[in-house]
């Protein structure tokens, strides 16, 4: 996952853009931060993880929100990340 579909990859293969500042691995889902503070998700998505309210898998990297962040920290099944106001969501 990450570029587009589900297969298992081998290699190494480059996901996305190249600007990612910080990613978190959970249970078949990524979270990462590019270098503008966005945060973004792809993977499973059958508990909200990525925090797409639609519930459906994601293949290629999703902008998650347009906010500013600083943190992130990916789980089995859940979520958690820190605002640049220190808020934790």
């Amino acid at each position: 996952m990450g570029v587009g579909d589900n297969y298992y990859r081998l290699e190494f293969t480059q996901i996305g853009s190249s600007r990612w500042k910080k990613v978190s691995m959970g249970h078949y889902f990524t979270l990462a931060i590019l270098n503008d503070n966005t945060l973004w998700g792809w993977g499973d998505n059958y508990y909200g993880q990525l925090g797409n309210p639609s519930g459906d898998d994601e293949y290629s990297p999703i902008k998650i929100s347009n906010d500013e962040w600083n943190d992130i920290s990916a789980g089995e099944d859940f979520s958690i990340a820190l605002k640049q106001d220190n808020t934790l969501w």
